[in-house]
């Protein structure tokens, strides 16, 4: 009893001090819980993050005999075989886990607009699932349709438009 006696007259004796020490432990627990608080959350953002990559997964083709070409599975070959869109659904259907696809040709180019021009624009161009499976939202005007895919490519070869 004698030893809380003088605790506390020593702490009543000292206000300044006591007030002092005890903000600053208040503080400093502060100071954890948020440090805590936003690594917690820094470690969720992160762990989503990469979970969301995992679910896609992208695949590059080469052709025979382009072993050596680091390069080859983005050159634009004269005799190759195209994937059929049929092929990709039966790959699809036999993977379990995979519920959709879509398909991507990236280039880039110089376009020129009346007497603008820009060099090395990136063009992507995408299948018509890309918008379904990416699930963007279209903030003005539509996304492309099948008769758009169709007359397309019915006045532009597909060498021409793809390089």
């Amino acid at each position: 009893m004698e030893n809380w006696k003088f605790a506390l007259s020593s702490i009543w004796g000292h206000k300044l001090r006591s007030i002092l020490t005890m903000l600053g432990i208040i503080i400093g627990v502060a100071a954890v819980v948020i440090i805590m608080g936003l690594g917690a959350a820094m470690t969720k953002r992160v762990t989503d993050s990469f979970s969301n990559d995992q679910k896609e997964v992208q695949l590059y083709f080469k052709a025979k005999g382009d072993e050596d070409n680091p390069y080859a599975a983005f050159a634009v070959h004269e005799n190759e075989q195209e994937v059929k869109p049929e092929w990709l659904e039966q790959i699809v259907k036999a993977i379990d886990g995979v519920d959709s696809y879509y398909y991507t040709n990236n280039s880039t180019s110089t376009i020129s607009f009346e007497k603008k021009k820009m060099d090395s624009v990136a063009i992507t161009g995408v299948s018509q699932d890309y918008f379904k499976v990416k699930k963007y939202d279209i903030v003005a005007g539509r996304t492309l349709n099948s008769k758009d895919y169709k007359n397309f490519f019915s006045h532009y070869p597909i060498r021409y438009c793809l390089g």
